[in-house]
């Protein structure tokens, strides 16, 4: 946690520090610059300082906004890329001071610095939506599973607690295999056969409960519960 939270720090103090020189940067060129020297070119200047600090200040937000464990949603890749966009930007507003770029070539500059540090930069945000939406589906997964597996070893303790002695093998068995089954999502169809056949082994555990001879058709549930859990494997490894 310590390690995630210094991580967390260092990203978002980067980022402050950032918007910051991008906003000191524009008051020194405002202020530096005279009135008759306020040409197109400052105003693209000033308008791109504001832009960068924006940007800066969006990352610093996405971080503040990212998970509990604090530990920041971006790669190396995307925090350099950022931060050499943002010195790009300073660095050629400052310099423009002295060399007065035609309009022209100012604009080409912008637009060759903005290919070069945020088109990359939006490739991996777009790639990085994309994992974590993997990871979500993955994640809702693995607790669906845990949530089936807490819910037959609660048939299980039930059953022991009642009638010791019986032979819930199976039972244990399948607690086991849902809790470390493949945690990825499975086509619906699915997904539902397998929660069917873990209520229809509810079903028939009340059933026993009430009437110990019906033993047989609890055993049957749970090997039905335990082929649709292997046909639900199955399916995610031929897909992968």
């Amino acid at each position: 946690m310590g390690v995630q939270l210094n991580k967390f720090r260092q990203a978002f103090n980067i980022f402050l520090t950032l918007a910051l020189m991008s906003v000191v940067t524009g008051v020194f060129i405002y202020f530096f610059t005279t009135p008759e020297s306020r040409d197109t070119t400052f105003w693209m200047s000033m308008g791109l300082l504001v832009f960068a600090g924006v940007l800066s200040a969006l990352f610093a937000s996405r971080i503040v906004y990212s998970d509990d464990s604090r530990q920041p949603p971006h790669t190396f890749t995307q925090l350099m890329l950022a931060f050499f966009y943002v010195a790009f930007v300073i660095a050629a507003s400052i310099i423009n001071i002295f060399v007065k770029f035609s309009v022209l070539n100012y604009f080409l500059l912008h637009v060759a610095g903005g290919a070069v540090f945020l088109l990359p930069l939006q490739f991996i945000n777009m790639a990085a939506l994309k994992s974590g939406g993997a990871k979500a589906v993955a994640e809702k997964a693995r607790n669906n599973l845990r949530d089936e597996s807490a819910r037959v070893q609660n048939l299980l303790s039930r059953i022991q607690s009642r009638l010791p002695g019986t032979d819930v093998t199976k039972l244990r068995k399948l607690a086991d295999n849902l809790l470390y089954s493949e945690p990825t999502q499975a086509p619906k169809q699915i997904e539902n056969a397998l929660l069917m056949a873990i209520d229809v082994l509810e079903a028939r555990t009340e059933l026993f409960l009430t009437d110990p001879a019906s033993i047989t058709a609890l055993l049957d549930a749970a090997d039905a519960a335990d082929r649709a859990l292997k046909a639900r494997n199955e399916v995610i490894l031929r897909s992968k």
